[in-house]
């Protein structure tokens, strides 16, 4: 994680305009609804190409709540008002509480191993979530988007709350 929060402004815009590239060009991504996240610490950002796929699609961002750490998805426009969370440091999040239960979640990560276990900051909320929507066959898929250097040799140690990514999307 150290690696990520000292990356420079550029590389974090190259790489946003990168994920934004390979996102509009995928087909797969078309007509759903989609959440994705304000990001911090330097983590992939994902606000370009959600910009522009936004007309075909709908959006949501998380709002963390500590019921079961199980992220809400609050419907999201580009304009919206958004407000910091409460706990942790310079997280965006929307104001309103109407949930909905998106198509595809894309997720952040800190470090992912090839069969899709993640590292992410430790608070727990996406395995949660990511096991209470599997258990509720909600059919939502979860890809994880990071940085090449992000992309771990060996496995993961996994825990038996830890939750495997549907895909991996690397730039």
């Amino acid at each position: 994680m150290s690696k990520r929060k000292s990356l420079s402004q550029n590389f974090i815009k190259e790489k946003a305009l990168l994920l934004e590239e390979k996102i509009s060009k995928n087909n797969f991504f078309n007509n759903k609804s989609i959440a994705f996240y304000s990001p911090i610490n330097g983590e992939l950002d994902p606000t370009f190409a959600m910009k522009n796929i936004a007309k075909q699609n709908s959006l949501s961002l998380p709002k963390i709540t500590e019921v079961n750490r199980i992220l809400k998805f609050i419907p999201f426009n580009f304009g919206d008002k958004l407000k910091n969370n409460p706990k942790i440091k310079h997280l965006l999040e929307p104001k309103e509480d109407e949930e909905i239960i998106p198509d595809i979640v894309l997720v952040p990560i800190v470090g992912v191993d090839k069969k899709n276990h993640r590292i992410g900051m430790g608070g727990g909320y996406y395995d949660s979530t990511i096991s209470y929507y599997r258990e509720h066959n909600f059919n939502t898929i979860f890809i994880g988007i990071a940085y090449k250097f992000q992309l771990l040799d060996n496995l993961i140690e996994t825990s038996d709350h830890d939750q495997r990514l549907d895909k991996i999307i690397t730039v």
